[in-house]
């Protein structure tokens, strides 16, 4: 967790926050329920002056009269922290205690602090990075990319697909066997990009891990790009549906 000490007039300088992109998109799935999540740290409750954290306190007896700011841990970044990463300021009197809080209104509440699920893998964890503003979509498709994951099919040889509420039908993709699992196991293979991209119907979309905290539809396109921008260039499919003891 990094902690910032201020200047009293100037608050925390960052830079601007990025402007948000707009793929993918958090859809309204029909899911089961998700798997029982794993217990996680939580982000300090700064509510109240009595409630400041001790590395905070810690701060304001190094720099008495000065503001304290807390980022999210979940931001790893070097320097200042973005506004939207700062939990809030913690205003340290002379004599080294801490005497005031101010939230801060432009803070976005990390997966950490929503209390969501370990990620259970790169994709996963890149889609809750996207879906809470502290990572790009590019990041989602470019896990993807590299990944190995299960896809129902629809008792042929073909890729299955869910309807959702606007009329849709997208293909599912469980980037965990415990999404599959809560999924009920449906007869599924286990393909990468390439694969999917070859034997995916025109035009449908992909949805990942339904019961997952975010659920997000992704466009194939992007996906193409993210499998061609990888080293060694674009991706080449295998035979399809290859699993084993078949």
């Amino acid at each position: 967790m990094t902690v910032i000490p201020e200047g009293a007039d100037d608050g925390v300088a960052v830079p601007a926050a990025p402007a948000p992109a707009p793929e993918p998109e958090p859809v309204p799935v029909p899911v089961p329920e998700r798997p029982e999540a794993p217990e996680v740290p939580e982000v300090p409750d700064a509510s109240e002056v009595s409630e400041a954290p001790p590395q905070v306190r810690a701060a304001a007896r190094a720099a008495p009269g000065r503001w304290i700011g807390l980022a999210d841990p979940t931001w790893l970044g070097e320097g200042p922290p973005p506004p939207w990463a700062v939990i809030g300021w913690w205003r340290a009197g002379t004599d080294g205690g801490v005497e005031e809080f101010a939230a801060n209104e432009e803070y976005r509440e990390s997966p950490l602090a929503r209390d969501w699920p370990v990620p259970t893998d790169p994709v996963d964890a890149a889609v809750q990075s996207c879906a809470t503003g502290y990572g790009p979509p590019e990041a989602v498709y470019r896990a993807l990319a590299s990944a190995q994951f299960a896809v129902p099919l629809d008792g042929g040889d073909g890729v299955g697909g869910i309807g959702l509420p606007d009329g849709e039908t997208v293909a599912v993709v469980f980037t965990a066997r415990s999404w599959l699992a809560a999924a009920g196991s449906p007869d599924h293979a286990l393909l990468g990009a390439a694969d999917l991209l070859e034997w995916l119907p025109p035009g449908c979309r992909l949805v990942l891990n339904p019961g997952a905290p975010v659920v997000m539809r992704l466009e194939p396109a992007l996906l193409r790009e993210a499998l061609d921008a990888r080293p060694g260039g674009p991706g080449r499919p295998l035979r399809p549906f290859d699993r084993p003891g078949r």
